[in-house]
């Protein structure tokens, strides 16, 4: 995921009040899982294509 991606999604979290933990919560996975994603060690694309709706951002500003 590239770093602008990341801090769209960071943004969001702080803005819904979420945590990392919360966001894992919502989508059935791991804090560690959710971690993993954002630092690039994973590509979890099925999981990716959740965060934009619990987030109410923009799909395309995930995207790699």
């Amino acid at each position: 995921m590239r770093p602008e991606g990341v801090k769209k999604i960071r943004v969001a979290l702080l803005k819904k009040g979420w945590s990392q933990e919360d966001l894992a919560l919502h989508l059935g996975v791991t804090p560690a899982y959710v971690s993993q994603i954002l630092n690039g060690r994973r590509h979890g694309i099925r999981i990716r294509r959740k965060i934009p709706a619990l987030l109410g951002i923009s799909p395309r500003h995930i995207e790699d």
